[in-house]
């Protein structure tokens, strides 16, 4: 099973489970976190919806990682 970012899996308010209406389309797609370790900078550059692009953080020599 992907990584999803998409609510319908969940329950309605009422606590009623909800019915598949559709399947999943790739607009509702995650990604794996980067886990970003510490060491030489390292960043990956990443494709995303609108053809623009976003650093992705392997690893860097400083930062607040939580």
């Amino acid at each position: 099973m992907g990584i999803t970012r998409c609510g319908r899996h969940k329950k309605s308010n009422s606590g009623a489970k909800r019915n598949k209406m559709q399947k999943k389309r790739k607009n509702m797609m995650g990604r794996q976190p980067s886990n970003t370790k510490i060491g030489e900078t390292r960043v990956k550059a990443l494709r995303v919806r609108g053809g623009n692009y976003k650093q992705r953080a392997l690893r860097l020599n400083s930062g607040e990682f939580l």
